[in-house]
């Protein structure tokens, strides 16, 4: 059910950060040693060395809608 609630205003941010940082490092292409602003400040996280996009950094709805729509299901 959580997978059919809308993206959040903060993970578009995230995504616009990344989307930023891709059009710095396609405008300098050309430049053999470009200096590229840290990743991590874009929306990228590293972790156990490797960058990852960072999804959201705020919850997708209030605790008790995630609780709500949660399956209390014993099968």
């Amino acid at each position: 059910m959580l997978k059919l609630l809308p993206p959040t205003e903060d993970a578009y941010l995230l995504h616009l950060q990344r989307a930023a940082l891709a059009t710095i490092v396609d405008k300098t292409v050309h430049v053999a040693k470009p200096q590229l602003p840290p990743f991590v400040d874009y929306g990228w996280a590293l972790e156990d060395g490797k960058l990852v996009p960072v999804q959201s950094t705020q919850a997708a709805g209030p605790q008790t809608i995630t609780q709500a729509v949660a399956c209390s299901c014993t099968k």
